[in-house]
């Protein structure tokens, strides 16, 4: 593949809480333009991966490259500043602010405060609702309102990686449905997206690759078509005896 490495993690290791090694030596690389997936059982450190790029964990040892230069040890706040937006798992949206509110802090980020009408518009083409309910509170809103919410106000920052945890947990099939068309349409425009997905099915579906990660390292790395048929990953994610 000729495109460009967007995002490169080298034999990183990660301790999280009272001294469990999360991450043992990953290794993956993102190319642009890429949706990518991580799939493994809870436990696995698929959520400790996202923060370790993030920079909410800092890795014990090991690098993480984006855009061919070294964030290692750099503050959340910088590496959102250089374009790598965070969707943590359980949505996280500011219950007693409005929707527009809650987009206008996702621009925080960003060197010029000044949001034009149409980066509104975008992101309530991408999600007719909360144009819909742009003066509600967010803590009124459904589990998949929250949900669109969370990732529309990530959009806001204009990131050029965009990482999803687990947006479909708690949804019911239809809003689950719309939330990987979106993160389908959201990568046309042209969003690398890494996407953490307990339902690997859905994640291997909308993936052109995926990595297997089990107990902190990296077990598969294939094409997401050749995981999905693979007796192996079958067994083990996709409840496929």
């Amino acid at each position: 593949m000729n495109a460009e490495t967007l995002i490169e993690l080298k034999e990183v290791h990660t301790v999280y809480g009272k001294k469990i090694r999360a991450l043992k030596g990953v290794s993956l690389r993102i190319f642009s333009g890429e949706i990518v997936t991580l799939i493994g059982n809870n436990g696995a450190g698929k959520t400790t991966m996202l923060k370790t790029i993030s920079g909410i964990l800092k890795p014990e040892s090991g690098e993480v490259v984006y855009k061919g230069k070294s964030i290692l040890g750099f503050s959340p706040h910088r590496i959102a500043r250089m374009g790598i937006a965070h969707v943590p798992e359980g949505r996280h949206v500011f219950p007693r602010l409005t929707v527009m509110e809650n987009l206008e802090m996702g621009a925080y980020s960003r060197r010029s405060n000044s949001i034009a009408d149409q980066e509104y518009q975008q992101i309530f083409e991408l999600f007719p609702v909360l144009g819909q309910r742009k003066n509600q509170l967010a803590g009124t809103l459904s589990g998949g309102e929250q949900q669109m919410l969370a990732i529309g106000r990530a959009l806001m920052s204009q990131p050029r990686l965009l990482m999803l945890d687990e947006p479909s947990m708690g949804l019911a099939p239809v809003v689950v449905d719309k939330i990987f068309e979106i993160i389908r349409k959201i990568n046309s425009m042209g969003t690398t997206i890494f996407l953490v997905e307990q339902n690997a099915k859905r994640a291997l579906q909308v993936a052109l690759r995926g990595y297997v990660l089990e107990t902190g390292t990296i077990l598969l790395s294939e094409t997401a078509s050749k995981l999905l048929d693979n007796p192996q990953v079958q067994h083990a994610y996709l409840g496929i005896s």
